[in-house]
């Protein structure tokens, strides 16, 4: 359901259904985007708009004016593949699966990338996306298709007419050897270009470092103390690890990239020192759960 004013907010959650999501239609991040499982927590979301809408700076207006979306809650991890599309052919050039935590369903805390060959009902993720691109005539660029593989095979959440978002273009860029936007450019302007490859036996990991509460970064913030914590080879974005800098609940203050042949150990470890990590920056951080074995489970199938 479209709600074009949080007063319609009931209504629509009457005709979706617990448990729906709530999302604002044109927002992006995962901003302002929860699960509802009963009316209290209607109540709660009703609540957090009317606090938040003073609040939002002026250059962020945008967020709500289009309204609100409703919509059914569907179980399943979300898979994430780059479409690329040179008028000629239209291929998945890296698909990804997202890990999550329980603070917040809707919010991304990371992802893997693999092989859609390697298991039939990832393998339906990649063809769905293929054809989602070609059907929608998206017939030059880069294309972000994100499905929910539920246990009926996967259901499209979005298509975007936009590479991939966050850390996800250097992921790309790591296991493919391919710059994204130069990819773009030379194919703009006409020059021949060629499908990006995958490296073989080689995946890529984003790993979010999020604060679970709002608090305050040490003042004796020690980056290369946090750097040793972590496994080596590993690259740290770091946005928001400032000393004495003030964070809020859910903020995303860096992402973590690994690559390699065992990129799930590597992640499985980062999640490890997570707390070692939080009690380093002095803000407590969420872990992944359930563990990142079990969120991964389906990249282990054959």
């Amino acid at each position: 359901c479209w709600i074009p004013k949080t007063a319609d907010l009931r209504e629509a959650v009457g005709k979706i259904g617990y448990p729906c999501v709530v999302k604002p239609v044109r927002g992006s991040g995962s901003r302002v985007c929860y699960p509802l499982y009963n009316d209290d927590h209607v109540q709660w979301y009703e609540e957090e708009l009317a606090g938040l809408m003073p609040r939002i700076p002026p250059h962020m207006n945008w967020l709500l004016k289009g309204g609100l979306i409703c919509e059914g809650w569907l179980a399943g991890p979300i898979v994430s593949a780059a479409v690329a599309a040179t008028g000629l052919k239209v291929a998945v050039i890296s698909c990804a699966l997202h890990l999550k935590h329980d603070e917040n369903p809707c919010t991304g805390f990371g992802s893997v990338s693999f092989d859609p060959a390697r298991d039939d009902r990832l393998g339906q993720c990649a063809a769905m996306a293929e054809r989602l691109v070609h059907d929608l005539g998206l017939s030059l660029g880069l294309f972000d298709v994100e499905m929910i593989l539920t246990e009926g095979g996967p259901k499209v959440l979005e298509v975007n007419a936009r590479p991939m978002g966050g850390e996800m273009i250097t992921a790309l860029a790591m296991r493919t050897q391919t710059d994204a936007y130069g990819f773009l450019v030379d194919h703009y302007c006409g020059i021949p270009v060629e499908m990006p490859l995958l490296l073989p036996d080689v995946a890529t990991g984003i790993y979010k470092i999020v604060a679970k509460r709002a608090g305050v970064i040490s003042g004796s913030l020690d980056l290369d103390a946090i750097t040793r914590l972590l496994p080596a080879e590993v690259l740290l974005r770091n946005y928001r690890l400032r000393p004495a800098t003030s964070v809020a609940p859910l903020e995303v203050l860096g992402r973590i990239l690994v690559v390699g042949t065992d990129v799930q150990s590597q992640l499985v470890a980062l999640d490890e020192q997570t707390v070692a990590v939080g009690a380093a920056i002095g803000v407590e951080l969420i872990t992944a759960t359930p563990s990142i074995s079990s969120q991964l489970a389906p990249l282990a199938r054959h």
